[in-house]
């Protein structure tokens, strides 16, 4: 982007990725908003890292014999329909409709609700030719996106990044998450690193961390037709949008 300074969110995933921006190019980001994350997933466990990295490599070797068995490169491959029908890196269940799609997804491994389910539908999903001129949908998340990387940080090398952050800092988190729970002791730690970066290297940029939790919030919090207002409320409040 050439836009010299914006202000930056996103949610899980993405906003680990946007906390790894901010550390990064902390002259860009004025602010950061941050939904159902305190930071990167590190190490379930300290050594190991030759093994997980072994099992990583395999995997993708695995990945790239399918593709050249499948008779497509990478640069290329044959697009059908808006999509490859026999892409190794997607999904392989298709739909008959976006609402079979959604309704699968609502009992995915975080819960949504129908409304919120069509909303990830609409842009999670790719047709596919099945012949006959008819067409099928399947979810366009790329199956790497889901191996475990074995180049992870451990907690201190995630609360090093955290710490160097120098923008204001938004955290919108669901109270009814089955992800994160404000007892949980890795996010209060977290929480709490980010609030004391005004007493650490950081102080001179005045930087506040605030966390917000809404009631009854899910992860999918911000698509939730009982959430989204509150979390709308709190991010317009944040960057100065008059309500």
């Amino acid at each position: 982007m050439a836009w010299p300074e914006f202000i930056l969110l996103g949610h899980s995933m993405g906003a680990h990725v946007c906390y790894l921006y901010a550390a990064c190019f902390k002259d860009r980001v004025r602010k950061l908003i941050v939904v159902e994350s305190v930071g990167h997933v590190n190490r379930i466990q300290a050594g190991g890292d030759t093994a997980a990295m072994r099992e990583f490599l395999d995997k993708r070797r695995k990945f790239d014999r399918e593709w050249v068995e499948s008779g497509l490169d990478h640069a290329d491959g044959e697009m059908v329909g808006g999509a490859s029908t026999v892409d190794p890196f997607k999904a392989t269940t298709l739909y008959g409709s976006v609402e079979d799609a959604a309704r699968a997804r609502m009992n995915g491994a975080t819960k949504v609700s129908l409304k919120a389910a069509m909303a990830l539908c609409e842009r999670g999903l790719e047709t596919v030719d099945v012949g006959d001129s008819m067409q099928k949908y399947r979810f366009s998340t790329d199956k790497r996106l889901f191996m475990r990387h074995f180049f992870r940080w451990d907690h201190e090398g995630v609360e090093s990044i955290l710490r160097s952050i120098e923008a204001d800092i938004l955290i919108v988190m669901g109270s009814a998450s089955l992800i994160w729970n404000a007892e949980n002791p890795v996010l209060q730690q977290r929480i709490k690193v980010l609030k004391d970066r005004n007493g650490g290297d950081a102080a001179a940029s005045g930087c506040k961390t605030r966390v917000e939790w809404i009631p009854s919030g899910t992860h999918h919090l911000h698509l939730e037709e009982d959430t989204v207002a509150a979390v709308a409320d709190v991010v317009k409040e944040f960057v100065g949008i008059n309500q």
